[in-house]
């Protein structure tokens, strides 16, 4: 694949993903320079400042005008790769986000998810982590709270602890969807359960599971 083919791969992935967040990379031993296209970027540049001038005051383009500019556009960010390259930011920032951090869902299909997105620690809870809150989801369960209930949030709170041992996190990272009840009464527990743990904490609210980007989790970071 050359590289003008990588940065069209790249670019439909942002506009299919929602990412929208490609750079170019900078990180390099060795630049070489290539005359004819570092000429053709400068003049291409020129170009864009015509058309800046010629804009003022508005600075907008319309009709064939915006076309000419706009390949320009194009021109020298293919010629920027041709150069150096790009790579996807939201990859990189997706590790930082989630470094020294256990994750913590609600269901199965939230959890392969982000899988497909993060390699980090997941835990399903499948409700509340607290038995009593679970009348917050359920008013009707009955005066005893049945075992398996119970049991269940034993279950995740000690394959959250355990996590948080074995993997020396520092943080729970509560994923959730908007108007998920069950997931406002997890963000409620989050911070006792994380003083508990002795571990940060932190929401992220997406808007669905369903086509989960990373620019959904890089955006919804609430506190």
């Amino acid at each position: 694949m050359t590289r003008v083919e990588r940065l069209e791969e790249l670019l439909s992935h942002a506009v299919s993903q929602r990412s929208g967040r490609i750079r170019v990379v900078t990180d390099v031993d060795e630049l070489r320079l290539d005359e004819e296209v570092v000429r053709r970027i400068v003049h291409r540049a020129a170009e864009l400042d015509h058309a800046l001038v010629e804009s003022a005051p508005e600075h907008v383009l319309r009709g064939e005008r915006a076309q000419e500019v706009a390949r320009a556009l194009d021109d020298i960010l293919r010629s920027v790769l041709e150069l150096v390259g790009v790579e996807e930011e939201t990859e990189r920032d997706l590790d930082d986000l989630f470094k020294d951090s256990v994750l913590v869902v609600v269901r199965g299909r939230e959890r392969k998810a982000l899988r497909e997105l993060v390699d980090a620690p997941i835990v399903q809870t499948g409700g509340p982590l607290v038995p009593e809150d679970y009348r917050k989801v359920n008013p009707n369960l009955p005066e005893k709270l049945p075992e398996g209930l119970v049991k269940s949030v034993e279950r995740a709170r000690r394959e959250l602890e355990e996590y948080i041992r074995k993997s020396g996190a520092k943080r729970i990272v509560l994923v959730r969807e908007e108007d998920d009840r069950v997931g406002e009464v997890l963000e409620e527990e989050l911070p006792e359960v994380a003083e508990e743990l002795g571990v940060d904490h932190e929401v992220i609210v997406v808007p669905d599971f369903t086509e989960l980007s990373p620019s959904d989790l890089l955006s919804g970071r609430t506190k």
